[in-house]
């Protein structure tokens, strides 16, 4: 299921030849087999809909993942990172209206970040922080053959 591409030392890339419902126990329970002996410290899902097969707008539905997600969160207390496209609202300045489906998705993460393109580069703005209980503030970014820089 898993290909592995040594790029650096103690960094492991997946590649998935398909779709990776990890909603459905079977192929939950095959994935968190192949990954158990990499021990990872951040599991990038990139994106959600590659690894999502049910209706996202459903709160039954993505909870079954979000509890699958969790055990693979807590068997290898690891940060897990879920990229999902924003949905279409690009006024709205609030977490909760621009992320796409139910809102238990953004109201279970803490931390939402959108990547919104800019006359000048791309920004990150800051929608969600729960751990820290800070504020952060939009950070603008340039990307530029794989490095990224911030812009001031």
């Amino acid at each position: 299921m898993l290909r592995n591409f040594t790029v650096q030392e103690q960094m492991f890339y997946e590649a998935s030849p398909s779709i990776l419902m990890l909603e459905d126990r079977a192929i939950f329970n095959r994935f968190a087999t192949d990954i158990r002996p990499i021990q990872p410290n951040i599991i990038i899902l990139d994106c959600l809909q590659k690894c999502y097969g049910g209706d996202e707008n459903s709160k039954e539905e993505m909870l079954e993942w979000i509890l699958h997600v969790e055990e693979l969160q807590n068997e290898h207390d690891c940060s897990v990172v879920v990229i999902h496209h924003a949905n279409r609202n690009i006024l709205s300045t609030s977490a909760m209206d621009r992320s796409r489906g139910t809102t238990l998705l953004p109201g279970w993460a803490d931390t939402v970040i959108h990547m919104v393109r800019q006359p000048t580069g791309v920004q990150l703005q800051f929608g969600k922080v729960r751990q820290s209980g800070r504020e952060l503030h939009n950070l603008n970014i340039d990307f530029h053959d794989y490095i990224w820089t911030v812009r001031v």
